[in-house]
């Protein structure tokens, strides 16, 4: 009896199943990506760099774009219709403070439209214009 009886190669794999294997490969790829990509923005609207860690989502669709004015700085900037409010900021290079990022502390409250928001978990409307006021 010989020890080395699990030492088997196994017969090579055939064109057609080199094709399987690398369409399931790619399949598994973009099922990863898709999945790690969060719905995001789409294409951005300025030249600006976006903050480490932002994912974008790339859409042929058109994208209805929302006008954000930051009082009382009186900066105004234009972003994808349901992107962070956040991101907003960011782009108009109003400095808004964070702590939890989570709604809970409330430390990033402003007022949108009057109403009093966290920044951190509040997207801006699909389209139209606002008003966010942050505090001095």
């Amino acid at each position: 009896g010989s020890s080395r009886h699990w030492l088997v190669r196994a017969p090579r794999p055939s064109a057609a199943q080199y094709c399987t294997m690398a369409r399931f490969a790619l399949c598994a790829l973009l099922a990863f990506i898709t999945a790690s990509c969060a719905p995001a923005f789409h294409l951005p609207s300025v030249a600006r760099p976006e903050p480490p860690g932002t994912r974008k989502l790339v859409s042929l669709a058109p994208v209805a774009m929302t006008t954000v004015t930051f009082k009382p700085s009186g900066k105004t900037v234009e972003v994808d219709g349901g992107a962070p409010l956040s991101l907003a900021a960011y782009r108009a290079g109003v400095r808004i403070a964070y702590n939890c990022k989570s709604g809970t502390c409330k430390v990033c409250e402003v007022k949108v439209n009057g109403r009093k928001r966290v920044a951190c978990c509040t997207n801006v409307p699909q389209r139209g214009k606002i008003t966010v006021t942050t505090p001095q």
